[in-house]
């Protein structure tokens, strides 16, 4: 599998702590073995609640996983809220944070949640939220910040490895993309995507991405790092892009290969490249704007 670097919305297992000064209505929270105020009882209340919803979101598929995520921006806003001043005020702070990263285009509005869980006595989830900063400032392209910040957190947790590298990805911007196994450079310009598995949820994200009118303009390659070879020749007609070439890598040597050069940091990993290889975007949505091309042409498909 591909390392999960980016966040997605689930309930976070650990309870964190939070020593900064509580709101002036709300009573500081106590460490002690007291019984919990009634404004940890609502806190705990609100949270249960929350993890029971984002359990019943993650259990659907596709468009529908989607929709029912987006659709909690509100409750994971009041949950927040409720927490402020109790030992839940981390996990309220990351997961509105998570949930923002993921729906909310303008990223300050992350960053403004990212700023009250820093300001939090407890360091639990300090660290998986300095995660999420760093690829915040990579979608603002303020990569002189993001690498220092990536580096720190590599160095104390090194399973932040994929954030890093993808720091490295965004720093490609405008070079020479990295190689292609088993494919010719591009001679159009192509969308590369890299994807763990066929499923439903890559299913709905491909349709999503190649149903846009600005994609015509690309020509899209698939590299799928496990799926049933019967399926591979259906999925172009499946999306109705008859020019999506899919690549299905059949060894581990071959998966190690694309894992090497691009360090695909996510499940679900797209790229846009220029006719001449050039590298034009990494990481993309599947709504964010794509970058204005020529006319396409075609790319060599692997050999037998």
């Amino acid at each position: 599998m591909i390392h999960r670097a980016l966040p997605v919305i689930a309930a976070v297992c650990i309870l964190g702590g939070c020593g900064e000064e509580p709101r002036a209505d709300r009573a500081p929270f106590s460490y002690g073995m007291e019984a919990p105020t009634g404004d940890e009882r609502r806190a705990l209340a609100s949270m249960a609640a929350l993890e029971a919803d984002l359990a019943q979101a993650g259990s659907l598929q596709g468009d529908e996983r989607i929709e029912a995520e987006r659709r909690l921006g509100p409750v994971v806003a009041k949950n927040a809220d409720l927490c402020v001043g109790t030992r839940l005020e981390n996990k309220g702070w990351y997961l509105l944070a998570s949930w923002r990263f993921q729906f909310v285009n303008e990223t300050a509005a992350t960053l403004e949640a990212l700023d009250r869980l820093d300001r939090c006595g407890s360091p639990i989830l300090k660290q998986a939220g300095r995660n999420l900063r760093v690829q915040v400032l990579c979608r603002q392209g303020r990569l002189n910040l993001a690498r220092p910040l990536a580096e720190t957190l590599v160095r104390d947790i090194p399973q932040f490895q994929p954030t890093l590298d993808l720091v490295a990805l965004h720093e490609r911007v405008g070079q020479a993309a990295p190689a292609l196994p088993g494919l010719t450079r591009p001679t159009a310009p192509t969308l590369v995507i890299i994807a763990a598995s066929w499923d439903e949820g890559t299913r709905a994200r491909l349709a999503r991405l190649l149903g846009r009118a600005a994609a015509a303009e690309w020509t899209p390659v698939l590299v799928l790092f496990d799926a049933t070879p019967a399926v591979i020749p259906t999925i172009p007609g499946l999306l109705l892009r008859p020019d999506l070439q899919v690549v299905h890598a059949r060894t581990a040597s071959e998966v190690a290969a694309w894992r090497e050069a691009w360090t695909p940091p996510s499940e679900f990993f797209v790229a846009a490249l220029k006719a001449d290889g050039t590298l034009l975007a990494v990481d993309l949505r599947t709504d964010d704007p794509l970058p204005l091309v020529a006319p396409i042409g075609t790319m060599a498909a692997p050999g037998p």
